[in-house]
């Protein structure tokens, strides 16, 4: 096995991929980089006093389980493809993005902070999201059997939702909204939409619902519950012309029903109505 002293302190950033005899790392251990571990086999734990000053990313280690009790980190958090990791502690404080992707967990940890974005992808043992979750960014969800959305997710910098399809339930007066980015071309993206894709439980908007940016929802009938299909709201991207038949105009339909309060600060666009 690989053995480190203790106290050891790195002034780079680096990978550390395909060790197949690397475990843990020694206590007091101070990285003042990234720290990116990948397929790792018998990589099990990161140490409770580990301090690292850029992201930490752990993809396909398969006896990595859980992290450190009150799991702290200065920026971004990425887990993937770890398939025997089941569990958070609980009071995770991630100043940066959290991103965790096809992994067996059950539930988010209770007491989550999250400075940026959460991002939870191909987590189908996911169901809820806990009351008590704080996040600072936006929210993007693909591939969960989450029900409802809480109300504590109702400000949020950009809402991203795919494949959801248990999904019935958004909060009211959701509010998607970023005061820090400016309304340009070039430095539109993600932040202050909307996107709502293949989630066929859902049939209605919440009331009181505020986009600042584009509403976006996928327009191909057999994708969408009954309640859009006949909605279009914001850009219709590229990526999703791509799912409408050749001979299908994108705006042929007409709106059924819309909140009574809606406010759409992007495009909005109505065709025969």
């Amino acid at each position: 096995d690989l053995e480190f002293p203790d106290n050891i302190r790195c002034y780079f950033s680096d990978e550390i991929p395909e060790s197949p005899e690397l475990r843990t790392f020694p206590q007091q251990l101070t990285i003042n980089g990234n720290l990116r571990i990948i397929n790792c086999p018998h990589f099990t734990e990161l140490p409770a006093d580990i301090q690292v000053t850029g992201y930490i990313g752990i993809t396909n280690c398969p006896s990595f389980t859980t992290l450190p009790p009150h799991f702290r980190t200065q920026k971004s958090l990425y887990i993937s493809h770890c398939k025997n990791f089941t569990e958070f502690p609980e009071g995770m404080d991630i100043r940066g993005r959290f991103t965790i992707s096809t992994c067996p967990v059950s539930q988010l940890p209770s007491r989550l902070r999250v400075g940026e974005d959460l991002e939870i992808d191909n987590c189908r043992g996911i169901t809820a999201l806990p009351l008590d979750t704080v996040v600072g960014g936006g929210l993007r969800i693909n591939a969960s059997r989450i029900v409802s959305i809480p109300p504590n997710f109702a400000s949020l910098k950009f809402l991203y939702l795919e494949d959801c399809i248990d999904l019935v339930e958004l909060p009211e007066n959701l509010t998607i909204f970023d005061p820090f980015q400016y309304d340009s071309d070039a430095q539109r993206g993600r932040s202050k939409d909307f996107f709502l894709y293949n989630c066929f439980s859902l049939d209605h908007l919440p009331q009181g619902l505020r986009v600042e940016g584009d509403l976006d929802v996928l327009r191909d009938e057999k994708m969408l519950p009954p309640g859009f299909r006949e909605l279009y709201c914001g850009r219709l991207t590229e990526d999703l012309r791509r799912f409408l038949p050749p001979e299908r105009d994108p705006c042929e339909h007409k709106i059924r029903e819309l909140p009574d309060y809606l406010f759409v600060g992007g495009n909005v666009k109505f065709h025969h109505h």
